[in-house]
């Protein structure tokens, strides 16, 4: 019997650990001009596991965004985080049932903002 890929058991345990998908800080509203959602709080909840605090990839367990960002436009980096990607490294979960569209959205442009390329 094989055994799954490390970050598949690590998103596992980091999906079912959460009884409230959506903690305080980063519950959506549904109040058009409440505040935008708090990119670097969805990262931290849900992304940081997997893909580090450097956005390096956490010794493997997720993509570097030193790489991905380069090679990646937004369309494709914003399918990846709701639908999941299966590569080399392993699986990324898809995040689409639990991640809004602006959800998703500030978390891409916290992590590009922060961990992509420097002009």
């Amino acid at each position: 019997m094989s055994r799954p890929p490390i970050a598949l058991v690590i998103a596992g345990l980091v999906t079912t650990a959460c009884v409230d998908p959506w903690p305080t800080s980063i519950r959506p509203s549904a109040d058009p001009a409440a505040a935008p959602p708090d990119g670097k709080a969805i990262y931290n909840q849900y992304c940081v596991a997997c893909h580090g605090d450097d956005g390096k990839g956490n010794h493997g367990l997720g993509g570097d965004y030193s790489v991905v960002l380069k090679d990646r436009d937004d369309a494709e980096l914003m399918t990846s985080i709701q639908q999941g990607k299966k590569g080399s490294i392993g699986v990324m979960p898809p995040w689409g049932a639990i991640l809004t569209e602006a959800q998703t959205r500030a978390v891409l442009d916290h992590v590009k903002t922060t961990y992509g390329p420097k002009n």
